[in-house]
């Protein structure tokens, strides 16, 4: 499932002959999630995933976030609502 937010930089353009820049503002507002280290804590202490076994997880979505948030990704902003359609919002269900 984790493969379905695609999780790498998206680009409408062709890829540019050389390093796209980011300012330290635009940097800082995805440091938190590229620092994560994909080791599935969140994922196995989640509760969500008990009751709905098609939710993807908090590790799917902080990558999702990550790369919405990054000044260099063209995806449209509307790929988390494309997810939802397929179970995202597990955590919002009541018990």
């Amino acid at each position: 499932m984790y493969e379905k937010i695609k999780p790498w930089l998206t680009r409408k353009h062709p890829a540019p002959e050389k390093e796209i820049p980011q300012s330290e503002e635009e940097r800082d507002r995805i440091d938190q999630f590229v620092n994560c280290i994909l080791c599935a804590s969140c994922y196995g202490a989640c509760p969500v995933l008990a009751r709905n076994p098609d939710y993807m997880g908090p590790h799917a979505f902080a990558k999702l976030e990550r790369f919405m948030l990054d000044s260099r990704d063209e995806r449209s902003l509307h790929s988390l609502e494309e997810i939802n359609n397929e179970g995202a919002y597990g955590a919002a269900t009541p018990f």
